[in-house]
């Protein structure tokens, strides 16, 4: 019996799209048409857009981002959405829309002989405790159940606040890094002893999964890749964020048979204009 073929699996994560950033939603667009191909796999792993609301307040990005993930679906290509700090309220009625299968933080996947973990990369970064003090209070579905009860301008005003919170303390701890002996870290990067337990399949949200030998996330926009040796060898990749309006980043990373890559997005072929 012949074995069936690998799929190439892409990720990308941190797109923050919106009405602002036109710009980085046709280089997304162009660069989903390059990829839509059978066998291929799609994985969104969070804060594809910069903020969600709830069901009844679709915004323009993602419907046009919808017209194109579904014809990509047709075409044979598969497509995943892990949430992340922004989107998480983002439900079923959306994700059919774009074709995509819900998938849990963290998410084991096999690959050849190895296991490797997705997450969003925002349950890492355990020396946040603010954030990871909201995290577990926005994930209880009794608060998103009031919240979503509450009127759309509401939400749209306590979504902008908390993302202009988290710019304003995001300047402020990066001033704070401290140096350690993996480097310059902020609170808002990972913690180094939640990694090595997260290969151990010990997640700081209180998962287990089966030990893994890579672990992909995003969230940080510290795009790397980290290997480590203490107490079990594995490697991390970290996703880029993606900023096409203001700037010219973005990569995806890219696991085949032939590899694991962190590809920067200007390295496509893509279409000047990819809105249409």
């Amino acid at each position: 019996m012949q074995r069936a073929q690998e799929p190439i699996r892409w990720f990308i994560s941190d797109l923050h799209l919106s009405e602002n950033t036109p710009k980085t939603l046709s280089k997304l667009l162009g660069w989903i048409n390059t990829i839509a191909a059978p066998n291929n796999e799609l994985y969104l792993l969070g804060d594809i857009f910069d903020y969600w609301v709830g069901g009844d307040h679709i915004p323009q990005c993602a419907q046009t981002l919808a017209q194109h993930l579904k014809p990509a679906s047709q075409k044979g290509c598969s497509i995943f959405f892990m949430p992340g700090n922004r989107d998480f309220l983002i439900g079923n009625q959306y994700l059919e829309k774009i074709s995509a299968v819900l998938l849990p933080d963290p998410y084991p996947l096999k690959f050849k002989e190895k296991i490797i973990c997705l997450s969003h990369g925002d349950q890492l970064c355990t020396d946040d405790i603010e954030y990871q003090a909201f995290r577990q209070i926005s994930r209880n579905p009794n608060w998103q159940k009031s919240f979503l009860s509450q009127s759309l301008e509401k939400r749209i005003e306590t979504a902008q606040k908390l993302r202009e919170h988290s710019k304003q303390r995001k300047v402020t701890t990066e001033k704070q890094a401290t140096n350690l002996k993996n480097g310059l870290i902020g609170i808002m990067d990972v913690n180094t002893k939640a990694v090595q337990q997260a290969f151990l399949g010990r997640w700081p949200n209180g998962d287990k999964t089966p030990h893994c030998s890579i672990i992909i996330h995003g969230h940080t926009h510290k795009t790397a890749y980290h290997r480590q040796t203490k107490n079990h060898t594995g490697e991390r990749w970290v996703l880029a964020d993606w900023d096409f309006d203001n700037n010219n980043r973005g990569n995806t990373l890219k696991v085949a048979t032939d590899g694991i890559q962190l590809i920067n997005i200007s390295e496509f072929n893509l279409p000047i204009d990819s809105m249409s």
